[in-house]
Order: C-alpha cells, then structure tokens, then sequence
C-alpha cells in the first residue's frame, strides 16, 4: 500500500517530457497508475525514440529516485518541459 512519503513523491510527477540520466532518452509521461494486487503506484510513460514497446511502466518510487552518476547525485529522470493541451 502506498504510504504518504510514497504519495508525496508521486504528486511531484506530472504529465510532460523528461530526460532518463543515464541514457539521455526522452519519455512522455502519461499518468500514474496503481497496480491493483500491491496498491503499487507505477509512472506510465511512452519512449519518444523507436522502440518495440508503446509503454512503459515503472514503480513511481524508482521513477523519482536520486542515482549517482560521475560521482554526483542526480534525478533518474529530469523534467524538460510541461504537456501542452491542444
């Protein structure tokens, strides 16, 4: 079940692009979603390069998670700017 640090985090993930650190991809954030048997909050996402998957889906607590990359710590994914509404 998702606790409140876990709801917390989830609300800083709104809908937009973000850069992966490691691999320098760029994702569509479509929305959250809640795995049904764990209560797990998941980010659901769309790769914006060619890929044999549509989307994606990773626990909302690994999306927002600081790595350590050249010895500095950084977001795993970074957002590049906000979902524009046609």
């Amino acid at each position: 079940m998702a606790d409140s640090k876990e709801r917390s985090r989830c609300a800083k993930i709104s809908k937009g692009t973000y850069k992966h650190s490691k691999s320098s991809k760029l994702y569509e954030v479509i929305g959250l979603a809640l795995e049904t048997e764990t209560e797990e909050l998941l980010v659901i996402y769309r790769p914006l390069y060619e890929n044999e998957y549509e989307l994606f889906a990773r626990p909302a607590s690994m999306f927002t998670e600081t790595l350590v990359l050249d010895g500095k710590p950084v977001p795993r994914f970074r957002k590049i700017n906000s979902k524009i509404k046609a």
